[in-house]
């Protein structure tokens, strides 16, 4: 479609916006051009036009606070899943009005948060479970909430209690290197009649890793895996 005809569409959704019309035929054919012809002018507009009412969707969303983001950062990412996964609907006809693209919008929204959430989860467990001697604290990412991080620590210390062996170094691994954080090469220090190196604590710390990321409780909460 040539320039002008997007430029008289959005003036129409507009228009149509302004005076708060619902389900405008204007506004709709611009997401559709925007997704099932990937027409770059026609995603500039609607990114325009509806990046307000996405932003408040943002803002107003129960969980948004916990994530330390801004607005700014979900809305781009909600737009961004509007393309990757709305294009296959637009191209069969499945968002018949503007209201069908604006509720697919929002629910990229809730699952923007929601999947960032749970990255942050997965990020925070595995600073605490890593496998480096030292980490330094530039490369941690941003803890979660004190609560958050102990209502996952509890979670992880029950798969801990299925998967250990009757192993006293693994007994000590878990309690010393993830129940007070200690260093691979202070707990060699403390056990040298147990660990030969700071190496073999960390290829202790490795397998009882592979068996937690086998663990149905992390594999549900989608917490390791997924």
């Amino acid at each position: 479609m040539s320039k002008i005809e997007i430029e008289e569409l959005a003036k129409r959704c507009h228009a149509a916006q302004t005076a708060r019309e619902v389900n405008s035929e204007h506004c709709r054919e611009l997401f559709q051009r925007a997704l099932a012809e990937q027409d770059q002018q026609a995603w500039s507009v609607i990114y325009q036009e509806f990046g307000t009412m996405v932003t408040g969707w943002v803002y107003t969303y129960s969980r948004f606070r916990e994530t330390g983001e801004d607005t700014a950062y979900f809305v781009n990412e909600a737009f961004a899943r509007l393309n990757r996964y709305g294009v296959k609907h637009a191209q069969a006809g499945t968002f018949e009005k503007l209201s069908s693209y604006l509720q697919f919008l929002k629910e990229c929204v809730w699952s923007a948060i929601e999947n960032h959430l749970r990255q942050q989860k997965k990020d925070a467990l595995w600073a605490a479970f890593s496998l480096e001697e030292e980490i330094a604290p530039q490369q941690l990412p941003a803890p979660d909430p004190v609560s958050d991080r102990a209502e996952l620590l509890a979670v992880v210390r029950q798969a801990l209690h299925a998967t250990m062996q009757d192993d006293e170094r693994e007994q000590i691994v878990v309690e010393e290197a993830w129940g007070y954080g200690l260093p691979p090469r202070t707990i060699h220090t403390k056990h040298p009649q147990l660990f030969s190196s700071p190496a073999e604590v960390n290829q202790v710390k490795h397998n009882l890793l592979k068996r937690l990321k086998r663990q149905p409780l992390l594999k549900e909460l989608q917490v390791l895996t997924g």
